[in-house]
């Protein structure tokens, strides 16, 4: 007789059975989470981006900026006070709204194919072995 005793009969397949169980869980937990932040970065882009609309309209950034496209040579002209004119008009709390929203985004979208690609991955998944 041996000193040591024999595991139950069943029990390797029930923890690689919770394992497998809890693995499920963490997943639905992470495409959850990474959906909801991505699904409100996207409801937040639209103010976002009204707001930085509204306050590029509001401080002259527009038709700054216009100005690029119809008399260019105005601009290599007067670059420098150009340049000035332009920063001092950029719409600074629009922009960080935007890209606020923007990287938010973009972090939930890594975050969902991480999840994706972790869970698809073979994993230890349980195969019988015969005794």
């Amino acid at each position: 007789m041996s000193p040591y005793r024999m595991p139950p009969d069943g029990l390797l397949e029930s923890i690689m059975l919770r394992l497998e169980r809890e693995r499920r869980r963490a997943f639905r937990i992470r495409i959850a989470l990474a959906g909801s932040i991505g699904l409100a970065a996207l409801a937040a882009f639209v103010p976002a981006w009204n707001f930085l609309s509204s306050e590029a309209a509001q401080s002259g950034f527009a038709q700054f900026a216009s100005l690029v496209f119809s008399d260019f040579s105005v601009v290599t002209a007067y670059w420098k006070d150009f340049l000035l004119s332009l920063l001092e008009s950029l719409p600074v709390y629009g922009s960080l709204a935007v890209l606020g929203s923007l990287f938010a985004f973009g972090l939930s979208l890594r975050s969902l194919s991480n999840a994706i690609i972790q869970f698809s991955a073979p994993s230890m998944r349980f195969t019988q072995v015969s005794r």
